[in-house]
């Protein structure tokens, strides 16, 4: 595939190559050992969309304030199906005397746990709505490179490096130009390009295996959404000749069922968010939420939890929320009115239905704090 701003005869490819891990703590604060085996495990890094190719420079570049293209991880090896394993995207820019990494940071969730693929012969990881912390300009115009990271943990140890790849090296600059900004450029400026729509790529919902290796029940989710694809697809009537995914999909609502972990267990409506149920199922909440609303989004949902866990409440809770969401076939976040709802005190469950409010650029909460607002779902009401 070419990429924006050159022809495919004049790009320099694109490429992952095998290296040494550089980092010594994850995202979240583990410290990693430093890697001692190399060649267990056959690692394949995949760019959904290419970054931009600035023909000028013969370099590739990316802007600061777009998402990354959604990055699939898929591996061979690395021990028993049943131990775990974490992939870990990274970026930095490499200092050529030692080789140390500097100017780390991504926005966005950057560590998966590695799941079996349907046909179980690989594990894999898909990475969205990834963001650059820094621009080159701003450290001492260095490119930088993007690292994944297959990680071993290890209970009340430093996590093992099984095996690491780098990327081609990546031009951050701060945002697209405007022609205005860069009257002396050409058309085909790359600074210039707008982002094009990313196409869906297909991954199917990873199996659900016991720790025997032998397939289990579909768990509460799956079966709810088992009902509610029979129910649609059998064209069976709720209210008015309509399925119940129907009329919720007509009133412009997308409803999940999440686990505690944030894991999406169920889409209740066809294609969330543009998203297809069998790319959405099996990810977490986090990768279509905005990473600036990341924290606010935790710390809401697991005070909701704890409110039913701990039997201050009984029977469901909800809140309403204003937040940021990420949708197929956009570069923009949207602003979303959400419901977050635990049905039942005794599973630790979230069900949330979203509809889009208006676009970020059009809403006066647009704040360095970003627009996430958490309100009452159901009015007070006082007894007369």
């Amino acid at each position: 595939d070419s990429a924006a701003g050159g022809a495919a005869d004049d790009i320099i490819p694109f490429e992952w190559m095998r290296c040494r891990c550089p980092l010594r703590v994850d995202t979240v604060g583990t410290s990693i050992a430093p890697q001692t085996t190399d060649g267990s495990v056959i690692m394949q890094v995949t760019l959904q969309a290419p970054l931009l190719f600035w023909q000028e420079r013969r370099q590739w570049m990316w802007h600061k304030k777009w998402c990354l293209p959604r990055i699939l991880v898929s591996i061979k090896g690395g021990g028993s199906s049943s131990d775990e394993l974490l992939a870990m995207v990274s970026s930095g820019t490499l200092n050529q005397s030692d080789s140390t990494l500097r100017d780390q940071g991504l926005s966005g969730e950057c560590i998966r746990r590695l799941v079996p693929s349907s046909t179980g012969e690989e594990r894999e990881a898909v990475f969205s709505s990834l963001l650059f912390r820094h621009t080159s300009f701003n450290c001492g115009n260095r490119a930088f490179r993007l690292f994944v990271t297959v990680l071993s943990p290890q209970a009340g140890s430093a996590s093992l490096p099984l095996a690491c790849m780098l990327s081609s090296p990546i031009h951050v600059d701060a945002r697209k130009r405007t022609k205005a900004e860069r009257p002396d450029s050409e058309e085909n400026d790359v600074r210039l390009v707008h982002r094009q729509p990313q196409l869906q790529p297909s991954i199917p919902a990873p199996p659900v295996r016991s720790s025997s290796g032998a397939d289990r029940a579909p768990a509460v989710g799956a079966r709810l959404e088992v009902a509610a694809a029979t129910c649609i697809n059998e064209g069976t009537p709720v209210l008015g000749g309509l399925s119940l995914q129907a009329m919720l999909a007509a009133m412009g609502s997308a409803v999940l069922l999440v686990q505690a972990d944030y894991t999406i267990i169920a889409c209740i409506t066809p294609d969330p968010f543009g998203f297809s149920s069998q790319r959405l199922i099996g990810s977490s909440l986090l990768s279509v939420i905005h990473p600036e609303e990341h924290l606010s989004l935790v710390q809401t949902t697991r005070a909701l939890l704890a409110t039913t866990a701990g039997g201050l409440m009984s029977g469901s809770a909800s809140v309403r929320v204003l937040h940021r969401v990420l949708v197929m076939g956009s570069s923009e976040a949207v602003v979303a009115d959400s419901i977050i709802a635990v049905p039942h005190s005794d599973q630790q469950q979230l069900l949330i239905s979203s509809r889009y409010a208006i676009p970020v650029e059009q809403s006066p909460s647009t704040s360095p704090g970003g627009v996430f607002r958490v309100m009452p779902n159901m009015p007070t009401i006082y007894d007369r």
